[in-house]
C-alpha cells in the first residue's frame, strides 16, 4: 500500500538554478508581451470610443430640438485692443458647448457648423460706426451718415435724429434713429441677421466711437446668438 501511494504521487522533480532563473526570465518576457499586446489593443480601443463619441456630441448639437442661445453684455464703455467690445458679462447661455465664450474676451466662437441667427445692439447717443466681423473680417457695417438730421418735439428742447446708413457689402439701407428722448436712452443701433457659419467660427464685434466720443460710462451694448 504504501508502495502504490509512493508510485501515485511520483518522483518529484529538481531543476538547477539555472534553469530556473531561465523560466523565470521567459515568462517575465511572456508577461511583457502579452501586457504591451493589451495595453496597445485597450488604448486603440480608446481612441475608437473617444472619436465615436465626439461624433456623437457633433451629431447631437446638429439635431437637437430644444432652443440654443446665448446672450453677453458690455456696459464698462471700455474698448479692447483693435476696438472690439470686450464682452463682460454672460445674462445667457444656454449650451456653452456650442457657445465657448471666456469672461472679458471679445470672442465668441460657435464649435458646430449652421444657421444662427445673431443681434447686436449699442446703446449711444454718438454717432458711431460698428462692424460685425466673423474670423476678424467684418461682414455687417452701421455707419452714421454725413447730415443728422435734428426734429423738434412737442417738448422745449430739441431732440436730435441721428441718420445712419447699413452696409453688407453691395446692399444699403438707411436708417433715422432718435438718439434722445426724455425718459433716457431707449434706443439703440442695432445689427439683426441670419449666418450660415462654419465650425469652429469666431465672431467679434469692431466699435468706432468716432472723434467726439467722451462720456464712455454711457455706453452699453448686447450681443444675442441663436441656432436656428
Amino acid at each position: 500500500m504504501r508502495q502504490q501511494c509512493s508510485e501515485s504521487l511520483g518522483t518529484p522533480q529538481y531543476h538547477s538554478s539555472d534553469e530556473v532563473e531561465k523560466c523565470s526570465n521567459e515568462r517575465k518576457a511572456l508577461v511583457h508581451i502579452v501586457s504591451h499586446d493589451v495595453l496597445s489593443t485597450v488604448q486603440c480601443r480608446l481612441d475608437e470610443i473617444s472619436k465615436i463619441v465626439k461624433e456623437l456630441q457633433v451629431g447631437l448639437l446638429a439635431c437637437e430640438p430644444r432652443v440654443r442661445h446665448a446672450r453677453w453684455l458690455w456696459r464698462s464703455g471700455k474698448l479692447s485692443r483693435g476696438g472690439l467690445l470686450p464682452w463682460e458679462y454672460e445674462a445667457l447661455n444656454s449650451s456653452p458647448e456650442l457657445f465657448v465664450w471666456r469672461p472679458k474676451e471679445a470672442r465668441i466662437t460657435t464649435t458646430c457648423a449652421g444657421l444662427y441667427r445673431v443681434a447686436m445692439g449699442v446703446f449711444t447717443q454718438n454717432r458711431v460706426t460698428i462692424q460685425l466681423c466673423v474670423q476678424d473680417e467684418p461682414i455687417f457695417t452701421l455707419e452714421p451718415q454725413s447730415n443728422p438730421a435734428l426734429v423738434r418735439s412737442g417738448d422745449a428742447e430739441q431732440l436730435a435724429w441721428n441718420s445712419h446708413s447699413r452696409s453688407a457689402f453691395q446692399h444699403e439701407a438707411h436708417i433715422l434713429r432718435r438718439s434722445q428722448h426724455p425718459k433716457g436712452q431707449i434706443t439703440c443701433l442695432s445689427i439683426d441677421e441670419f449666418l450660415a457659419l462654419p465650425a469652429p467660427c469666431d465672431i467679434t464685434i469692431r466699435f468706432d466711437p468716432g472723434p467726439e466720443y467722451e462720456n464712455q460710462d454711457s455706453c452699453q451694448a448686447f450681443f444675442a446668438i441663436r441656432k436656428v
